[in-house]
C-alpha cells in the first residue's frame, strides 16, 4: 500500500515525504515537502488525496479523508506550515533573537480571522465531531511556541526554517480555500500590525482566547457575514459558498439518525 502511494507520487512529481503511523486504526499521516508556490502546494495536496484513494482501491480497500470517520477514534486534520520569503529569498519571519514582528503580526491576523473562517476550515457536518478538546484539535483561537495544543504553532527550532503551523483545518477541507484564507489572514495581520496576544503554555487557555465555532450552523452564519471573507474571497464567492453550505445543512436537518430512533422512538 505505502509502496504504491510512494510510486504513484513519484510518477506524478508529488513531493510526498514521510509516512507516520497515527493514533487511530488504519490512520496515517503523510507529509508533503515545502514548495515555494502556494498554489502548487494546494495542487499537490489534492493529487495526494487522489493517489491515496486510487491505491487503496487497487488493494480492495477504501481510504477516507473525513475529519472524524469513527466516533470513538481519532479525527484527521490538515496542518499547513508556511513562511514568507522576500525578493532576495530571505525568510521574513526570522528575527535577530526572536521571531520577527512580521511573524507575530501574521499570528495576530490568523487569530483575528479564525472564527470567521471556520466554515472553510470545517466545511461539513462531520467536521465538527473532530473539534472537541479530547481530540487534540483546536477549540480556541490561540497560539504558542512549539505548542501542539494551540491553534497556531510558532516553530523556531531551526532559525532558517522559522515558520507558522496552522493546525485548525480538517482532512476533509478544500486545500485551495484553506491556504487562501490562511495567507489572506497573515497578510492582513502584517498590514494592520495586529498583536497576537499572549502565548499559551500547555493547554491553558485564558478567558481572553476566543472559542472557535464548534457548530456548523453558527460557523456558516459567521462566514456569511464576515468582512474578512468578503475581502479574501470576494462577495460573490462568499455568498455562493454560504448558500451551498446552508443548502447542505438544510438537507442534513431532514435526516433523522438511528441514534435518535434508538433513544426516543419508544420513550417519548
Amino acid at each position: 500500500m505505502f509502496y504504491g502511494i510512494s510510486t504513484a507520487a513519484g510518477a506524478q512529481n508529488v513531493p510526498a515525504d514521510t509516512t507516520l503511523r497515527e493514533n487511530g486504526p488504519g490512520q496515517y499521516e503523510i507529509n508533503l515537502n515545502h514548495v515555494p508556490d502556494a498554489l502548487a502546494a494546494a495542487d499537490y495536496a489534492v493529487l495526494l488525496k487522489r493517489i491515496v484513494k486510487g491505491v487503496a482501491r487497487c488493494n480492495d480497500l477504501d481510504a477516507t479523508f473525513m475529519a472524524k470517520p469513527y466516533g470513538m477514534q481519532a479525527g484527521s486534520g490538515m496542518h499547513v506550515h508556511f513562511s514568507v520569503l522576500d525578493e532576495d529569498g530571505k525568510n521574513i519571519y526570522v528575527g535577530e533573537d526572536a521571531p520577527s514582528d512580521r511573524l507575530m503580526h501574521s499570528v495576530g491576523g490568523l487569530l483575528e480571522a479564525m472564527g470567521e473562517s471556520m466554515a472553510i476550515f470545517a466545511p461539513h457536518q462531520n467536521s465538527y465531531r473532530r473539534l472537541t478538546p479530547s481530540e487534540h484539535a483546536p477549540t480556541y483561537a490561540s497560539w504558542g511556541f512549539d505548542n501542539r495544543s494551540a491553534a497556531v504553532r510558532v516553530i523556531t527550532a531551526s532559525k532558517p526554517a522559522t515558520r507558522i503551523e496552522h493546525r485548525v483545518a480538517g482532512a476533509d477541507t478544500n486545500p485551495y480555500l484553506v491556504i487562501a484564507m490562511i495567507l489572506s489572514a497573515a497578510l492582513a495581520g502584517m498590514k494592520e500590525k495586529t498583536p497576537p496576544g499572549g502565548a499559551i503554555s500547555g493547554d491553558e487557555h485564558a478567558i481572553s482566547h476566543e472559542p472557535l465555532p464548534t457548530n456548523w450552523d453558527y460557523a456558516i452564519q459567521r462566514f456569511a457575514k464576515s468582512s474578512f471573507a468578503y475581502a479574501a474571497l470576494g462577495p460573490q464567492y462568499r455568498g455562493l459558498y454560504a448558500a451551498c453550505k446552508h443548502q447542505e445543512l438544510a438537507e442534513f436537518a431532514l435526516r433523522v439518525t438511528d441514534v435518535e430512533y434508538d433513544a426516543y422512538i419508544r420513550t417519548v
